[in-house]
């Protein structure tokens, strides 16, 4: 495995979208669906049971994040999304994905102060995207 930097990683994702290779938003779909299948694959249980808690930025990382819950929503694992508002300042990819998680009745939070995070997040896994 290659390690590279957030900077070295945003230069990756810039050259293959700019190049044509994969639209940003397929981009996003295809990693967010791969590490939620490898997720439900090799670190869940399968019962339905698991709580994940997914913190979602403005940028593309937090697409990446709406992607992921959506897909384990949809595999029916309890998931609450919170993501750094406001939603007019997310990019046009992540909105998209946040668009497509509140479409099928996600629970989305959006954080606007320190007020609005619980103390304690209950949860099994917690995603920093």
């Amino acid at each position: 495995m290659k390690l590279v930097t957030a900077e070295q990683m945003r230069q990756i994702d810039r050259a293959t979208i700019d190049g044509q290779v994969v639209p940003g938003p397929e981009l996003m779909e295809n990693a967010g669906r791969g590490i939620a299948e490898k997720l439900l694959a090799s670190v869940m249980d399968g019962s339905g049971r698991e709580k994940v808690a997914i913190f979602c930025g403005k940028g593309n990382n937090g697409g990446d994040g709406f992607v992921i819950g959506r897909y384990l929503f949809q595999a029916e694992v309890d998931v609450t999304i919170y993501f750094i508002g406001p939603v007019g300042e997310l990019s046009a990819d992540a909105r998209l994905n946040f668009d497509r998680a509140a479409g099928i009745g996600m629970n989305l939070i959006e954080v606007t102060s320190d007020d609005v995070l619980p103390k304690e997040i209950d949860c099994d896994y917690l995603i920093d995207a």
